[in-house]
């Protein structure tokens, strides 16, 4: 039993190899506190300055979002935010950092405008749902020092 759990144990070890994590603060089946945030976390002890783990929490964010664009939620319309967005801006900032040398978006808070009603179209998309930044506001760093991980609100 002993090997069997160690075989499975969270390290936070990375190795130094690149990774970004989005999750959504709005979860409530895959809770920030208890699954990214911890191995974030964790990450950060492990490997200190060495670590390229990048850790994007998407405030109106939860992890169906594929059934967001079917789904209508009475006369407030949809209350969340779609992370698969973010994923695709995350997979091609790797992409960028793994064929060219870009730089991955540094840790931080992003914070999408739910569409309630309306659709997502070419002309609200850049309002409703902000990028990740490279230099992202102080109020939406996030950061680990001295063991203590803080998340903006």
């Amino acid at each position: 039993m002993r090997f069997g759990t160690r075989e499975v144990a969270t390290t936070g070890k990375l190795h130094g190899k690149p990774a970004i994590i989005i999750h959504g603060r709005r979860d409530a089946l895959v809770f920030p506190n208890l699954h990214s945030r911890a191995y974030y976390a964790l990450n950060q002890v492990e490997e200190r300055r060495k670590s390229q783990l990048s850790y994007v929490e998407v405030t109106t964010g939860q992890h169906f979002d594929a059934f967001i664009s079917s789904l209508f939620f009475g006369a407030t319309g949809v209350q969340f935010a779609p992370l698969h967005y973010y994923f695709v801006q995350a997979m091609d900032s790797m992409y960028a950092h793994l064929t060219g040398g870009g730089t991955l978006p540094p840790s931080q808070v992003v914070r999408p405008t739910p569409r309630g009603v309306q659709l997502y179209t070419p002309a609200n998309v850049a309002t409703l749902l902000p990028p990740m930044r490279q230099s992202p506001a102080a109020a939406d760093r996030i950061s680990f020092e001295d063991g203590v991980l803080s998340i903006p609100e």
